[in-house]
C-alpha cells in the first residue's frame, strides 16, 4: 500500500526516510510511538520484545522505543511477569509445560521470568496430560501397538515427556 509520499511501506528507501524523520528525539515522535504502542496494546496483551519489535518494524530508533516501553511500563501496560502467569493459566489445559516455556521464550521473555511465572502459577503437567489423554486417544485400543504409538507420538509432538506418557498409557492400557 503505498502512502502519500509515493513509497511502498515494504520499500527499504521509505523505512530509511522514516528513520530520518523519527531521528530526533522530539515530542512528537515520542507521541506518534506511544500512541502506535496503545494501539497495539488495544488487540491484545503484548511482551515488551513484541511491542519493541513492532515499533522497530515502524521505523522508530531505539531511544524513542525505550521511552515508550518506560512510559508502558509505568502505566504497567507491558510487564513480561503478568503476561507468563496469565499465558500458562490459559494454555496449561492444552500444552505441556515444555511447549508453554518456549512459547513464551520465543516471545521475547526472559527465562528468569518464565520459571518464577511457573513457581507462582505452579500448573500441574501429569494433569494436563491426563486431560488431553482422555479427550483425544481415550478410544483408542493401547493394546494395539499401531494405535498406542499414534497416542505416544501425539502427546510427545505436545511436548511431554518420554516417562510421563509411557507411565500414562501403561495405566491406561491396564485398564
Amino acid at each position: 500500500m503505498n502512502n502519500s509520499t509515493g513509497y511502498n511501506r515494504n520499500n527499504k528507501e521509505y523505512k530509511k526516510n522514516l528513520k530520518e524523520r523519527n531521528s530526533s528525539n522530539d515530542e512528537t515522535t515520542f507521541n506518534r510511538a506511544k500512541e502506535r504502542a496503545l494501539y497495539i496494546l488495544e488487540r491484545g496483551e503484548k511482551t515488551e520484545y513484541q511491542i519493541r519489535q513492532k515499533l522497530s518494524d515502524g521505523g522508530y530508533i531505539d531511544e524513542i522505543i525505550d521511552r515508550v516501553i518506560e512510559f508502558l511500563k509505568g502505566y504497567n501496560y507491558v510487564n513480561d511477569f503478568d503476561y507468563s502467569c496469565k499465558y500458562i493459566k490459559y494454555k496449561i489445559s492444552s500444552k505441556s509445560i515444555r511447549n508453554i516455556k518456549n512459547d513464551l521464550y520465543n516471545k521475547g521473555v526472559n527465562k528468569e521470568v518464565i520459571e518464577e511465572a511457573l513457581i507462582v502459577v505452579n500448573p500441574d503437567d501429569t494433569k494436563t496430560l491426563e486431560s488431553i489423554f482422555l479427550k483425544k486417544y481415550s478410544k483408542y485400543d493401547l493394546s494395539d501397538y499401531g494405535e498406542r504409538n499414534k497416542a505416544f507420538i501425539g502427546l510427545m509432538r505436545k511436548g511431554f515427556t518420554y516417562d510421563d506418557i509411557s507411565g500414562l498409557l501403561n495405566r491406561y492400557k491396564d485398564d
